[in-house]
């Protein structure tokens, strides 16, 4: 009887462990996909910035 309930006890301790592994993981994806976003952003403004002074220096 001992022995189911440790059992029963450690399997819930890995589901539980496991299911805040996932949601770890996905936040850690989340974050990731922000920060590139963010770049992508900065990466787009230098080109618009630059496209927009040089185009008028254009003979």
């Amino acid at each position: 009887m001992v022995n189911q309930l440790l059992t029963a006890a450690m399997v819930h301790v890995f589901a539980l462990a496991g299911f805040l592994a996932g949601i770890a993981t996905l936040w850690a994806i989340s974050r990731a996909c922000r920060a590139a976003r963010a770049g992508l952003r900065w990466c787009w403004r230098q080109i618009t910035q630059h496209h927009s002074t040089t185009i008028g220096d254009l003979p």
